[in-house]
């Protein structure tokens, strides 16, 4: 209580802690170790996202923490994002205060919690819970100012999947496994939208909460592509099509979209030294017919050995001429691309 009313603008006090079994006797190796050597503030932002970015509760349970009843809005205390929170209902309570100010700590043990087999905690039904929890608190939490940085927001999704393929594992033979494998869903989908060239402003408030966007056309037309397509920005997309119509003009609007998806640099066409002239027209012709890109053309006889690693394929469906040795290859359908037109 000191603490608290010593830091200012905190609604939030919590101390090191320890765990005792139901008899009461202290569980050895317990002792939770000290965030800091002496006690003080700990702001607000950087105790959220250390919370959010490791997956670890490191303020504790409801009963180990102090903090003040009227910064918490109870209308939505549960619900982060339109959706009761399940399992970590902790967790949520403290990234809301977090949000507010400074929490104030100390490494004293000045509380302990109990562990015994009737605790939410070993119920099955709940630890699955607990990892699409993570996922949901991420996401509202980068809204909330947690996790400014992509590489933030990757790390606690990569942890995510750590933690839900654990539980998946140790699940998958009974009925409970289901929110684990959600949770490694929404996990994969916020890392596919965490794609090179994409803004720092998805915390903007107005953006849907991922358990909505994953589930969007828009979304998972992404995961549509190889995910190796969405891990880096290629310096070089290069297509080696057929000279045929309907297939130029469905590698140059996939050009478009590897261009409105900013995966690649440049643009590349390949084609046999002896096809060069014939190539030029049908190029012009598929440019002419949808928005302007940048697309150069080069002789080549062995397009799968003309560049060097990272390169991205842009090929029709099912075609093998990048003999994969490119670091991604981006997938288009002749027929769904003529269509489009």
């Amino acid at each position: 209580m000191r603490g608290l009313e010593a830091t200012p603008g905190a609604a939030l006090a919590f101390s090191r802690r320890s765990l005792i079994d139901q008899d009461g006797r202290p569980v050895a190796g317990h002792e939770f170790p000290a965030l800091r050597d002496r006690p003080g503030a700990i702001a607000g932002p950087e105790l959220g996202t250390s919370m959010l970015e490791t997956c670890t509760n490191v303020v504790g349970e409801l009963s180990t923490a102090l903090f003040r009843r009227d910064a918490l809005p109870v209308a939505t205390m549960w619900e982060p994002d339109g959706r009761r929170i399940d399992s970590l209902t902790d967790v949520k309570i403290w990234l809301e205060l977090l949000a507010q100010g400074p929490a104030f700590y100390t490494p004293r043990v000045l509380s302990r919690f109990r562990v015994h087999p009737g605790q939410n905690s070993m119920n099955p039904w709940m630890t699955a819970r607990a990892e699409r929890d993570w996922v949901r608190l991420i996401d509202s939490g980068i809204r909330q100012g947690f996790l400014p940085e992509q590489a933030q927001r990757r790390r606690a999704y990569a942890r995510v999947l750590q933690h839900a393929t654990a539980r998946l594992a140790s699940l998958v033979d009974g009925p409970d496994y289901g929110p684990a494998l959600e949770a490694l869903y929404l996990s994969t989908a916020a890392l596919v939208e965490l794609r090179p060239g994409a803004a720092d402003d998805v915390a903007d408030p107005a953006v849907e909460p991922l358990w909505v966007r994953a589930h969007r056309p828009e979304l998972r037309g992404r995961l549509d592509q190889q995910l190796e397509v969405w891990t880096r920005l290629f310096p070089i997309a290069l297509a080696a099509p057929a000279l045929d119509r309907a297939e130029m003009r469905a590698t140059v609007q996939a050009f478009r979209d590897v261009t409105s998806a900013v995966v690649a640099e440049k643009l590349v066409i390949a084609v046999p030294s002896a096809s060069l002239e014939a190539a030029v027209p049908l190029i012009e012709e598929a440019l002419a017919e949808g928005s302007d890109v940048d697309v150069e053309l080069v002789p080549s006889d062995d397009p799968a050995g003309l560049l060097v690693h990272p390169w991205l394929a842009v090929a029709p469906r099912g075609a093998r001429w990048h003999l994969d040795r490119c670091a991604g290859v981006w997938t288009f359908d002749v027929s769904a691309s003529a269509a489009r037109r």
